[in-house]
């Protein structure tokens, strides 16, 4: 992956991305279904050409995008300050998972072996979902300390609901890897911020050209 911030940028929007995706399962009990297909692809997407290809191009990455820029605008908004706090949580999280190749190993293989499901199911079918979250309790929640969620207990409680969130979790740390990929560090979260902003903004505005598709 070419270390440039562009790439730094998509990376973390796509940690950012999964981290909303979560917020707003976990309170509300809903999420944006093109986004969080677009987030649970990322994971079956090992081969990408390129960093916005991981996303199926950058309106998948849209609503990402949007509180990646909220971060960096608004970051005393509640919202804003608990998805903030699950990527960071993801940072960490991919810190440990790179001083364990066997729960890497455990996560590649868990994937591939998801991933021939794909011919049958959509990303967000719900067996492919608590496949995902299989591979996210067994192989990331052993690192410890465990994210913690907060949310609906009702929402929470629920099966599916908690496997979705589980999922979103898995794809945030695909996201934080590519991050790392593209050159991220934690001191570039401050040193770029600026420019991460601008460029945010730039990918925000062809994000949302995608979407509406040609006139």
């Amino acid at each position: 992956m070419e270390h440039t911030l562009q790439n730094r940028v998509i990376g973390l929007g796509g940690a950012y991305q999964a981290s909303s995706l979560v917020w707003s399962i976990a309170w509300e009990g809903r999420y944006e279904p093109a986004s969080f297909a677009a987030s649970l692809g990322s994971l079956f997407a090992l081969q990408a050409e390129s960093a916005e290809a991981v996303f199926g191009g950058l309106a998948g990455l849209r609503l990402g995008l949007e509180a990646l820029i909220e971060a960096l605008t608004k970051p005393a908004e509640h919202r804003v300050r608990e998805t903030t706090r699950y990527v960071i949580s993801l940072i960490h999280l991919e810190r440990k998972l790179g001083r364990v190749p066997q729960n890497q190993t455990a996560i590649r293989s868990g994937i591939e072996q998801t991933q021939a499901l794909l011919a049958h199911y959509e990303p967000t079918h719900i067996n492919i979902v608590h496949r995902l979250a299989e591979i996210y309790r067994t192989a990331v929640s052993s690192l410890g300390p465990r994210i913690l969620v907060r949310g609906e207990p009702a929402i929470l409680q629920d099966a599916d609901q908690a496997a979705r969130i589980r999922a979103a979790l898995l794809a945030g740390l695909r996201s934080t890897i590519l991050w790392r990929q593209a050159g991220g560090r934690r001191w570039r979260l401050i040193v770029e911020r600026r420019r991460g902003l601008e460029v945010a903004r730039a990918l925000l505005e062809r994000a949302r050209r995608e979407t509406a598709g040609p006139d």
